[in-house]
């Protein structure tokens, strides 16, 4: 049987459209696994990677199929999130104590990173890491 020049050119855009689609919302089927998810989180932070007995306590990706927001929630012992904090200090900036627990840092992303920021319970030894990329 032999396709008519419509028939093929219908199958051709069905094609593409499905490998269009699996392009543009895979994002969410095969790389929010927690693994990739603190990995992007840190590359995209330009900071070093979380402290070697930092516990992950959640992460969290969402976004529309050209922006990005990811989240990793994460804690270690006091001075060990101290060290942390030094070793990455070109990367924070403006520390604001959002309360008397809580402090907030800004952090200089890669290039192309929207915004990034850094809030640190300091009672609980607790941190949140959020990025987000348009």
């Amino acid at each position: 049987m032999q396709l008519s020049k419509k028939q093929r050119n219908v199958g051709v855009a069905i094609v593409v459209a499905i490998v269009g689609i699996s392009i543009v919302f895979g994002w969410g089927v095969y790389r929010n696994t927690p693994t990739n998810i603190i990995k992007t989180t840190v590359e995209w932070t330009g900071m070093g990677s979380l402290p070697d007995s930092a516990s992950v306590l959640e992460t969290s990706a969402s976004g529309a199929p050209f922006s990005r927001d990811l989240t990793v929630k994460f804690t270690a012992e006091d001075q060990v999130l101290e060290l942390w904090l030094q070793q990455n200090s070109n990367r924070i900036y403006d520390a604001t104590e959002v309360d008397n627990v809580v402090t907030r840092y800004y952090i200089h992303p890669i290039e192309g990173v929207t915004y990034a920021e850094m809030l640190v319970d300091d009672v609980n030894d607790v941190v949140i890491v959020h990025v987000y990329k348009e």
